[in-house]
């Protein structure tokens, strides 16, 4: 509805404000300019004042309160500053500013996202930073820089534009960024925030390690037979996959995998009933040593290496000896 005494919303200039050209933005606390003649200022003011007369006879208005401010919470900014150092270490920008839209990107099949980055005024829980950043000191420096991030933004809500839903997180390619909204953790107890950024790090580190295609040929052949992947996924899910988004594409299968590597301590467990699924924790266990060694493996997934061999039993040499009783009846 149309405020009285509206200007910005006319495209007026704001009393004690010069127009710029567009007429809408004020830039200079001189208006009405020089020049200006007394007949368009009086008309201009006219004009104004029928506009708050026609408003007021549309019945009566109730003033709004006023916004309240959320004054910033220091321990979120405190937090945040040691993320920032975090990932600065390793070449990786925290984004600040307040909206980054992916419409433009390069990853055409995804759907367009908003992200707006989360603030100290936004009620978010400074544990949450605390999560992320310690998701990501788990990191030796050579995987990280392997993965080849730029840029790191933590959301107070990832939208699809148009929708009312969106991710909890996302792996922008083209961009090398990983966006993580932390907004939908803070409505609960925090859990889960960690498998996230773990998920959409093996996304830039696939890109990065695989190339734009991000084949893998050796994970292509563990595919159970009769089995197709399907978007979106539903129900449980089949033998063979760690859990139900994982049968949505391949790309999506690994990253589960690899979160389940970092965060589920069930997994070796799960690889022990499933072979499928032991395979391709082995797999993802090659291509990690490969750039972060063994022990990175070894201390995240002790069954990356496949299931142990059996241990072979001694074999029991026969007794030639004679009895004693034998002796004693020589």
């Amino acid at each position: 509805m149309l405020l009285a005494g509206s200007w910005m919303d006319l495209g007026l200039p704001h009393r004690g404000a010069r127009a710029s050209p567009s007429g809408r933005q004020p830039v200079d606390p001189t208006w009405p300019a020089r020049g200006t003649s007394r007949a368009l200022q009086t008309r201009m003011r006219g004009f104004v004042g029928a506009v708050g007369l026609v408003v007021a006879c549309g019945g009566s208005h109730t003033p709004e309160s006023p916004v309240q401010v959320i004054p910033e919470d220091p321990t979120f900014r405190e937090r945040t500053a040691m993320l920032h150092a975090t990932l600065a270490r390793n070449g990786i920008q925290l984004d600040d500013e307040p909206t980054i839209m992916t419409c433009e990107s390069a990853d055409a099949e995804r759907k367009c996202t908003r992200c707006d980055v989360a603030t100290g005024m936004d009620g978010i829980d400074p544990e949450l930073v605390d999560r992320v950043a310690l998701a990501i000191a788990s990191y030796p420096d050579v995987l990280l820089r392997a993965a080849r991030i730029e840029r790191f933004a933590l959301c107070r809500e990832l939208r699809y534009v148009g929708e009312d839903d969106g991710p909890v997180g996302l792996a922008e390619l083209s961009k090398r960024r990983i966006m993580i909204s932390v907004g939908y953790f803070n409505r609960g107890d925090g859990r889960g925030v960690e498998q996230v950024v773990h998920h959409e790090f093996f996304h830039l580190f696939d890109f990065a390690t695989l190339g734009g295609a991000m084949a893998d040929r050796e994970w292509a052949a563990l595919k159970p037979r009769g089995f197709e992947y399907r978007d979106p996924a539903t129900g449980s899910p089949p033998k063979g996959f760690v859990n139900a988004y994982a049968t949505t594409n391949e790309i999506e299968d690994r990253a589960s995998v690899y979160e389940y590597m970092m965060s589920a301590p069930e997994l070796c467990t799960l690889a022990a009933r499933d072979p499928v699924v032991a395979a391709k924790v082995k797999r993802l266990g090659q291509r990690l040593e490969a750039v972060a060694g063994k022990a990175f493996v070894k201390k995240h997934a002790r069954c990356a290496g496949g299931p142990k061999p059996a241990k072979k039993q001694p074999v029991k040499k026969p007794n030639l000896a004679l009895p004693k009783r034998y002796h004693d009846s020589l």
